[in-house]
């Protein structure tokens, strides 16, 4: 690894600091290059307000928590599943096309399930034949139809409960 030094104005180095005293991260060196892999999947260099793009190629909007909650109550419950699956298709066809990431086999899940986290779709954790995700503002039936149809795969609820879902990999 290259060792460098760079001049950090002090208000950003107290917020390193915080985050290091909250136990958000270990050290300076962590939270740098956890800033620099985000800058850098993020393009921000090509970012143009309001237009936010991800890798030049597909567009982002920042969006509340309650606005999520409020679009979803729209939608009907019996639909989250396939609702999910337009989610899915979608984040399968950017990995593809942007990233050159395929999504269908199991060895390969590890970005798609990386970008989701990404996006702020909540964490996910493989486990043998199950898939827990954590921390989520979508139903577990849109989880469960995002996941299907991003990687390929039949899932079966197992249980859930709010910001939380098991699933089991068929």
């Amino acid at each position: 690894m290259t060792l460098t030094s760079v001049d950090i104005p002090e208000d950003l180095m107290d917020f390193m600091d915080s985050l290091i005293q909250k136990g958000v991260r270990k050290n300076r060196k962590d939270i740098f290059v956890e800033a620099l892999r985000y800058y850098s999947r993020f393009s921000m260099y090509e970012w143009n307000p309001p237009q936010y793009y991800i890798q030049a190629h597909t567009r982002v909007a920042w969006i509340t928590d309650q606005a999520i909650r409020e679009l979803l109550s729209i939608i009907e419950p019996q639909k989250h599943v396939e609702f999910g699956k337009a989610i899915g298709r979608n984040i399968r066809d950017v990995l593809m096309v942007a990233e050159g990431i395929g999504t269908a086999k199991k060895e390969d899940w590890k970005r798609p399930i990386e970008f989701l986290e990404f996006l702020g779709y909540g964490r996910f954790k493989k486990l043998e034949d199950k898939i827990n995700a954590t921390d989520s503002l979508l139903s577990a039936q849109i989880l469960q139809g995002c996941l299907e149809s991003l990687l390929n795969v039949k899932l079966k609820l197992v249980t859930s409960s709010p910001g939380m879902a098991l699933f089991q990999v068929s």
